[in-house]
């Protein structure tokens, strides 16, 4: 039995209200190779859903119609999302991880990131099924259980310290917050020295 090319015939649909970045978004997974749909509004996304049949939603975390994480419960179930938030809105973000997201992209996305987050989210479909929440992988902020959002929000802050080698001004940029702000963040969560994990 030959094994398909990575990216043969995955579906995706990119929900996400702003008509540019919508475009931008669908015209870049059309051109990694996948089957692209989109809507610009909950009620819209629900209406492909049936049709469409994604492998993966890309999902805007603030959609004019919809309040809170309830478009993200209601898919999590099914198929793998990966979220699309605003530059430093983590703490939601982390919530959406511990509530079944796949993954999740910071505005303005990167368009390199944009691939890999969602062929890694397809893999990883591919390899355990439909269910959202098998074992994640080694770079996921998927914890194992029932997590808790500190547990999340302590994991994820590490991986910054990591990725920025203790560098606690870069930590704080890529949160979005002032220095201090990730400081008393990061104490409180325990990583006093810069490279302690």
């Amino acid at each position: 039995m030959t094994s398909e090319p990575r990216s043969t015939q995955s579906t995706v649909l990119v929900v996400e209200d702003d008509p540019v970045l919508n475009r931008l978004l669908t015209r870049q997974l059309a051109k990694a190779g996948h089957a692209v749909g989109s809507a610009d509004t909950w009620a819209g996304a629900r209406q492909r859903l049936p049709a469409l049949q994604p492998d993966l939603v890309l999902l805007d975390m603030k959609l004019p119609d919809s309040a809170d994480f309830v478009p993200l419960r209601e898919l999590a179930a099914r198929v793998p999302v990966v979220m699309l938030t605003a530059y430093g809105n983590v703490t939601q973000a982390v919530e959406a991880m511990r509530l079944g997201a796949a993954d999740y992209l910071v505005k303005p996305v990167d368009l390199e990131e944009l691939e890999r987050v969602v062929q890694r989210a397809l893999d990883h479909r591919r390899d355990h099924g439909p269910d959202p929440s098998p074992v994640a992988p080694p770079d996921s902020l998927v914890l194992t259980g029932e997590p808790t959002l500190e547990a999340i929000e302590r994991e994820y802050l590490g991986r910054l310290l990591a990725k920025y080698g203790g560098n606690r001004r870069q930590v704080a940029e890529a949160l979005g917050v002032s220095e201090r702000t990730a400081y008393r963040m990061l104490e409180r969560h325990g990583y006093r020295n810069p490279g302690e994990r």
